[in-house]
C-alpha cells in the first residue's frame, strides 16, 4: 500500500510541470515547482518569475534580478506617479521588451496618494500602467508610515523570497511605497531582506514588474543555454520566428 502511495505520488508531481503551456501555469501561487519564464530582453534571454496567476485578473511577472544598473525615484520627492523612475520603465526599459511589448497588459496599481506624503496619510489612489515595482504591501511588510497599496501577495511571505541580486550580489531594491512622514523617502527591501528607507534621490536597483494574459503560450527552449538544458520562454525574438 505504501509503495502504490509513493507511485501516485511521484506519478501525480511528476506530471504536473508536464502540462505547462501557458504563461499561469507557472505561476507560484499554482504550486508548481517551476516559476520562471525567460524574456527576449534588450538582446538576449532574461529570467522572470511567475508570482501569480491573479494579478487584477492576469498574470504577474517579477524580473528575477534587479536591472544592471540602479535608479532614482526622483530628484526629490517620493511621489511615484510620473516620477523619474516611472518614466523610465514605460518608456526606455519598456522598449527593451520589443517582442512582447504590445501584449504587456495596462495594469490598474494603487499608489500612495500625493497629499498623503509628509502626514503620515493612509489615502491611496490608482493609476495604469504597463511596467511597475511593487509595493510595501505586496512585499508582505508594514510600516506606521506607509499607506496600503495593493494587496499581499504569497510569494514573499517566505523572507528570503524579497531577495534582490544585481550582478550576482545582494543589493537594496526600491518600492513605489513613500515613507509618509517624509516629503522625500521611499523604501527598500535591503541587502538582509527587511524593509527600510532612504532618500528617494539616492541610486538602488530595479526590478521591474507586469502583467500579461494568463493565457500567453510558453514553450521550452535551450536558446543560448549552454548546457543545452530547456527552459521555458515567452516569445522567441522576431528573427528566429
Amino acid at each position: 500500500l505504501i509503495l502504490f502511495i509513493i507511485f501516485i505520488f511521484i506519478f501525480i508531481t511528476g506530471n504536473h510541470n508536464k502540462n505547462i503551456s501557458v504563461v499561469s501555469d507557472l505561476a507560484y501561487n499554482r504550486g508548481n515547482s517551476e516559476n520562471e519564464v525567460y524574456i527576449y530582453e534588450n538582446g538576449s534571454y532574461v529570467p522572470y518569475i511567475v508570482i501569480t496567476d491573479d494579478y487584477a485578473g492576469n498574470t504577474l511577472l517579477l524580473r528575477k534580478e534587479a536591472l544592471p544598473q540602479n535608479y532614482r525615484i526622483n530628484s526629490y520627492d517620493s511621489y511615484y506617479p510620473d516620477s523619474d523612475l516611472d518614466r523610465y520603465l514605460n518608456s526606455v526599459f519598456l522598449s527593451s521588451l520589443e517582442n512582447i511589448k504590445s501584449d504587456i497588459v495596462e495594469t490598474e496599481i494603487e499608489v500612495t496618494a500625493k497629499d498623503s506624503i509628509g502626514i503620515s496619510g493612509e489615502e491611496t489612489e490608482k493609476i495604469s500602467r504597463q511596467i511597475f515595482i511593487l509595493s510595501g504591501n505586496e512585499m508582505c511588510c508594514s510600516s506606521e508610515n506607509m499607506a496600503e497599496e495593493g494587496m499581499p501577495l504569497n510569494y514573499f511571505k517566505s523572507i528570503s523570497n524579497r531577495e534582490t541580486l544585481q550582478n550576482g550580489k545582494k543589493v537594496s531594491c526600491w518600492l513605489r511605497t513613500p515613507n509618509t512622514f517624509y516629503v522625500s523617502c521611499s523604501y527598500v527591501i535591503g541587502d538582509n531582506n527587511k524593509m527600510g528607507f532612504t532618500n528617494a534621490s539616492d541610486f538602488n536597483a530595479v526590478r521591474p514588474a507586469f502583467c500579461i494574459s494568463g493565457s500567453y503560450p510558453v514553450k521550452k527552449s535551450s536558446f543560448e543555454s549552454a548546457s543545452g538544458e530547456k527552459r521555458y520562454v515567452l516569445k522567441e525574438p522576431r528573427s528566429e520566428q
